[in-house]
């Protein structure tokens, strides 16, 4: 028992050790001398913050410094997402965006359709969408200590908050996840809202895309009827249909990953 102590409190400088000698291999590789100067000026600002700042985020955030690749640091925000989410925009466009004359749940019409399930449940794009979100979040002022976790209305949240349930589990990070039923169960346990208990946790409401607003609003009063604190609301993809100002006007942060314009729609 003892030496199991010894080895579990040997466990956060080792993997401090272990982050340092990646990111020293990846500058020295990638970064060239530019690299090398930002690193000696971080040096010399003093270690205690960067120290805090890279234990608070845990080991598994290391891959976002390099993302195939390709050397993208930045201290002051966070480690950059923006190979990921180039990516990610990358594969919405291809499988998800259908160009054709589509009624949207509004009753207006438009020329295009997000079917985002074609991305949420794409073998390359779904783990992507988990690390964007949760950098997305984490860009926005929702670290990974400022929530409990994850879920919507289901199903069009179901995959987005698995998706991010797998990527902060890779990084270390304790999120859980929860869907959201349209109506309880009228069997069983007769529960609305499936998986850990909500009751007192702080809770980011997820959507894959949203045109009025009106899932996530559904899913938010379901959550604050089963005593959970709603922080906000994130979606992959905004339509600017009208659910940001939906969300905000009922008094919650409504952020996305991506806009029309990433997907060359605007």
């Amino acid at each position: 028992m003892r030496i199991l102590r010894l080895l579990l409190g040997l466990r956060r400088p080792l993997q401090l050790l272990l982050l340092a000698g990646s990111c020293l291999c990846q500058l020295c590789r990638f970064g060239g001398w530019y690299a090398s100067v930002f690193l000696l000026y971080r040096v010399c600002a003093g270690l205690e913050d960067f120290v805090a700042h890279v234990t608070k985020r845990g080991v598994g955030f290391v891959d976002r410094v390099i993302f195939e690749g390709k050397l993208a640091f930045a201290y002051d925000r966070g480690m950059t997402n923006d190979p990921r989410k180039a990516r990610l925009a990358e594969l919405v466009k291809e499988l998800a965006v259908i160009h054709q004359k589509v009624t949207l749940a509004s009753g207006k019409e438009s020329d295009f359709y997000v079917d985002m399930r074609r991305a949420t449940l794409h073998h390359e794009a779904a783990p992507l969408v988990g690390h964007v979100m949760l950098d997305m979040l984490e860009d926005n002022g929702f670290a990974p200590d400022d929530f409990d976790a994850v879920g919507g209305l289901t199903m069009g949240a179901d995959p987005v908050a698995t998706a991010i349930l797998h990527a902060a589990a890779s990084r270390g990070l304790p999120v859980d996840a929860f869907v959201v039923r349209k109506e309880a169960k009228d069997h069983g346990m007769k529960r609305q809202i499936e998986g850990p208990s909500v009751e007192g946790k702080r809770v980011i409401v997820l959507e894959d895309t949203s045109t009025t607003g009106g899932s996530p609003m559904q899913a938010a009063r379901a959550l604050e009827a089963a005593g959970a604190q709603v922080l906000a609301v994130a979606v992959i993809v905004d339509r600017d249909t009208g659910a940001r100002e939906v969300i905000e006007g009922a008094g919650y942060k409504y952020l996305n990953a991506l806009g029309l314009e990433d997907l060359g729609l605007a």
